[in-house]
């Protein structure tokens, strides 16, 4: 019966790469290999089949989700936001949040571009609505459909029918960096 009292979780803190993009390991860049990982959240006394959530997440928001299971509600040090709104059906998916990544492994830019795009300096991503904005330390903006190009292979950040997505992501990203 521990189960019945028991938060479950099952996540990683990072994946890898095998080759995508030209990359391998991890630690090299902010694509999808890297960033998505899985998350497998079993609340306490239910089944872990009872729902799948296909929106991206943010293993920002576990301490809070924990802290809410734990009975502290926001009353919590913790930043992002319990994710029990997924499943007890409070999630309204037009407020979607975006999801922000970023990986520093070398503070100053530097302009070598045959080296993987964190050891060209601090870079950034934005998850929202669909698309993935990535932009690194020497202003290389990246711009990819998650829903038609998983893989992110066709970088639309130079398409003029994508400028207002690539600018919303944009104000998005700058909004983050404050």
């Amino acid at each position: 019966g521990v189960l019945k009292n028991t938060l479950v979780i099952v996540t990683s803190d990072h994946g890898e790469q095998f080759g995508e993009h030209g990359l391998y390991l991890h630690g090299q860049s902010l694509y999808r290999e890297e960033v998505h990982v899985p998350l497998i959240l079993v609340p306490p006394g239910s089944s872990a089949a009872d729902r799948k959530v296909d929106r991206p997440v943010s293993l920002r928001d576990l301490p809070a989700t924990i802290a809410d299971f734990a009975g502290l509600g926001s009353k919590h040090p913790f930043p992002g936001s319990s994710l029990r709104r997924l499943w007890d059906d409070s999630d309204d998916n037009d407020d979607e949040e975006p999801i922000r990544s970023e990986v520093a492994i070398v503070k100053k830019p530097a302009r070598n571009g045959n080296r993987p795009p964190s050891l060209r300096g601090p870079m950034a991503s934005v998850v929202h609505d669909g698309y993935v904005y990535l932009r690194d330390a020497l202003g290389t903006e990246e711009l990819f459909d998650l829903v038609k190009d998983r893989s992110e292979t066709r970088n639309l950040a130079a398409s003029p029918e994508y400028r207002p997505v690539l600018e919303r992501l944009r104000k998005l990203h700058a909004e983050g960096e404050k």
